[in-house]
């Protein structure tokens, strides 16, 4: 991936990343709104949505997934996660509750 591009898509919920390269990816996809910055991102360089390869999802949280099952029907796209993350994502295992790590999921 040395020769690879990567260009942030930045909210105020969350980043996901569109990875340039022989195999376009996408790191992560955002909540639903940012769909649109997804594909002005990949219009900006050159791609349609079936250029991406893989989606890639670091974790289920919905800032990170709000946008997965969209663009995988966009694009065909392949789809990784973690293994413990999968069961979320594909709708199987209920969304957990948030943390109380945090002030916010406290709240």
């Amino acid at each position: 991936m040395p020769n690879d591009d990567v260009i942030l898509i930045a909210s105020m919920a969350a980043n996901c990343y569109l990875v340039l390269g022989e195999k376009p990816y996408l790191v992560d996809t955002n909540v639903p709104k940012v769909k649109k910055k997804i594909m002005e991102a990949l219009s900006d360089n050159n791609l349609k949505p079936e250029d991406l390869q893989y989606i890639l999802i670091t974790h289920h949280h919905y800032d990170h997934t709000g946008s997965v099952a969209e663009l995988k029907r966009l694009s065909g796209a392949k789809l990784a996660a973690g293994e413990e993350d999968a069961a979320v994502i594909d709708g199987s295992q209920p969304q957990p509750g948030p943390s109380d790590l945090s002030f916010m999921g406290k709240l």
